[in-house]
């Protein structure tokens, strides 16, 4: 059961902190950070930043630079984020409040998994620990702690408590007691951009790894397969930067490189560029997310524009980001196709 907060004098306050409504134009670097929420496939976007209080005063995480979001299996208003340097912040109502344990106040958070058999209890990546918690957030300890910096985080969603963990150095490592003990699957030797784990069989297993390519197992990260063969012509490709699998496609991978987007429908045994609307290798894709209900409906973010296909690819549409930051962050509501979450992240140059 999820802790119940009762803030409804805050609540009143909240269109005040940070929920404006924004259509496609920037704000002041120093404020149009954190979360942002379309309700219609990112179309009109609204920040969505404000911490409740107990005595009232405004709070906001609108500065912070968010690295990923994370969507609860479960509970499709629960949600995670997070960020660069200010740990980690979780939602309970769609973005509407946030709130952060005292114990991930700071910090980088690589990623953030919830069990998908018990939705109180999430695994956070943050520097070269895991943090869990059992009681829906209340509080967080230290489950494990890696020699280097942990970049990538994934939960088995057929048997409870099996985790994988990759790390910057490229090693990844499994879990089959809820991440008390981890066990070393395979060493890529490049720094583990991404795990993803097929919704439909999650005894295939896919890493992304940086400058080496996808790999692919089939027997629960016994043995990995190269699939780089399909798509290494192509140049940048093996420069991965983002990897996502379809929730309605079994078979459809799609990953983000230096080249572009690159497109498997057969579980990477064949590989396809899709043509975008700049050229090959001329634009750095920041972020990557699949409706999770329609494997032809793809979106992207660069440093500037938001990028949508409803036809896998073949056409595009862009938009101006609601922000004077990157979109670093994608995340397509699994229960509702037309809201879209954006990440703000500020590039330094």
């Amino acid at each position: 059961m999820r802790p119940k907060y009762r803030v409804f004098l805050i609540l009143l306050a909240l269109p005040l902190l940070g929920q404006q409504c924004i259509r496609f134009g920037g704000g002041s670097s120093g404020t149009d950070g954190g979360v942002y929420k379309s309700v219609n496939m990112g179309n009109e976007w609204r920040q969505k930043s404000a911490i409740p209080t107990i005595t009232g005063s405004p709070r906001t995480f609108g500065s912070a630079n968010i690295v990923i979001l994370s969507q609860d299996p479960a509970d499709r208003l629960a949600l995670y984020a997070g960020t660069r340097e200010n740990g980690m912040h979780y939602t309970y109502d769609g973005g509407e409040t946030w709130r952060q344990p005292k114990e991930l106040a700071n910090g980088a958070v690589s990623a953030v998994v919830v069990d998908p058999k018990d939705k109180c209890t999430v695994y956070v990546a943050t520097a070269n620990r895991i943090l869990k918690t059992t009681d829906c957030s209340r509080s967080y300890a230290e489950s494990y702690r890696d020699a280097t910096t942990i970049s990538a985080l994934a939960a088995d969603h057929f048997n409870d408590g099996h985790l994988y963990l990759g790390t910057e150095k490229g090693a990844v490592l499994k879990s089959t007691d809820g991440g008390r003990t981890w066990g070393l699957l395979q060493d890529f030797k490049g720094k583990i951009i991404d795990i993803a784990v097929n919704l439909k069989d999650s005894r295939i297993v896919y890493a992304a790894v940086s400058r080496r390519g996808v790999w692919k197992s089939t027997d629960a990260g016994r043995s990995w397969q190269d699939l780089t063969d399909g798509f290494k012509k192509l140049s940048g490709s093996t420069d991965i930067k983002h990897l996502a699998i379809s929730g309605a496609n079994a078979e459809t991978v799609v990953m983000a490189s230096k080249y572009g987007l690159i497109r498997s429908k057969d579980g990477g045994a064949s590989w396809e560029p899709l043509t975008l609307l700049t050229k090959a290798g001329s634009v750095e894709i920041d972020s990557l997310a699949l409706d999770p209900k329609n494997a032809n409906r793809l979106y992207y973010g660069t440093a500037s524009t938001f990028y949508k296909s409803e036809d896998g690819g073949a056409t595009w549409s862009t938009k101006k980001l609601p922000t004077s930051r990157a979109g670093a962050a994608l995340l397509v509501d699994a229960g509702d196709s037309n809201v879209v979450y954006l990440g703000a992240f500020k590039i330094a140059k």
